[in-house]
């Protein structure tokens, strides 16, 4: 992640969940201006103390500071931000870290998409010039959709977010994990009555592959999301179909999909791997979103949107 963040001596950098303070040394060490806040009394209390240790022998972390407050409000006191570093999976961007962040800044996020939290490098700017495909929820027939999403807003139309790596993060709570009430949970125990197994793939799928698949499933259906699979002879759990009308679930694995229940999982799922395929099986970073606000209007968020595929075709 700090690789990804493309940091230097001097660039100022707000980290979104302390740790263990681990993450604020090793940026401290390289020479950023570190501010990282969290939530937790407890966490910036052992943080705090980790890199008085490393002062204790030696290290220069002199540059990192530990502060408590609630991420989603950011840290004034210190902006504007090059960098927003997020080490929690939230469901959408706070709009004080957009607000708070330098021209030219970019923001590293782990960003609740079909049931994980993938990394999400996120700029602010004109958007990507050429798009293949726009993703929309529905419309499952053409290799063209485009999404309706929360509107734009003076904040949300000109940041733009660019798929960097799949990831799994624990979830933050408060404002940034907030969900719409009518959309699919991002985790979903099926039961599995019936359960067939279903080869849609001429070859095996690689674990890389596979997290492409799911993660451009994801950008293609709001109805992909982590699916648990019980009451079986054996108990299957990972990315997959969530159908909320008939309950069923068809899940994605390296060698076929897995039906609960309705076909009609069946047939999204078959539908979402065609596309994928006619794609030219795109990967993680051949996918760039744009943001729109949501939310309650005292916590909005930023929410990823109008996902559209960058690979040429």
């Amino acid at each position: 992640m700090i690789e990804w963040l493309d940091v230097g001596p001097d660039l100022r950098v707000l980290e979104i969940g302390a740790g263990t303070g681990y993450n604020a040394a090793l940026l401290a060490v390289l020479g950023c201006r570190v501010t990282s806040v969290d939530v937790s009394p407890a966490v910036v209390m052992e943080a705090r103390a980790s890199l008085a240790r490393l002062a204790a022998d030696g290290v220069d972390t002199s540059l990192g500071t530990v502060v408590h407050g609630d991420g989603y409000e950011g840290w004034p006191d210190d902006a504007p931000y090059d960098r927003v570093v997020v080490t929690c999976a939230v469901n959408g961007l706070a709009p004080s870290w957009t607000h708070q962040l330098a021209p030219r800044g970019s923001i590293l996020v782990p960003i609740r998409h079909g049931g994980l939290s993938p990394l999400i490098l996120v700029t602010s700017g004109a958007a990507d010039a050429d798009t293949a495909e726009v993703a929309g929820p529905t419309d499952m027939d053409t290799d063209t959709a485009n999404a309706a999403g929360p509107g734009d807003t003076a904040t949300g139309s000109t940041v733009r977010g660019r798929g960097l790596a799949s990831a799994g993060f624990l979830p933050a709570a408060g404002p940034l994990g907030w969900q719409d009430p009518s959309s699919v949970p991002p985790f979903v125990r099926a039961t599995a009555v019936p359960v067939t197994r279903h080869r849609l793939l001429p070859a095996a799928l690689s674990p890389n592959a596979l997290a492409d698949l799911c993660f451009a499933a994801a950008c293609l259906d709001e109805r992909v999301t982590r699916v648990h699979i019980v009451g079986a002879p054996q108990e299957w759990g990972g990315c997959g179909v969530f159908d909320p009308d008939t309950a069923a679930a068809a899940l994605f694995t390296h060698n076929d999909v897995i039906l609960a229940g309705n076909p009609v999982a069946l047939d999204v799922a078959t539908a979402l791997i065609g596309r994928w395929e006619r794609l030219g099986r795109p990967k993680v970073t051949d996918w760039t979103c744009r943001f729109g606000l949501a939310g309650p209007p005292d916590a909005p968020i930023l929410l990823a949107v109008d996902w559209a595929c960058t690979a040429p075709s």
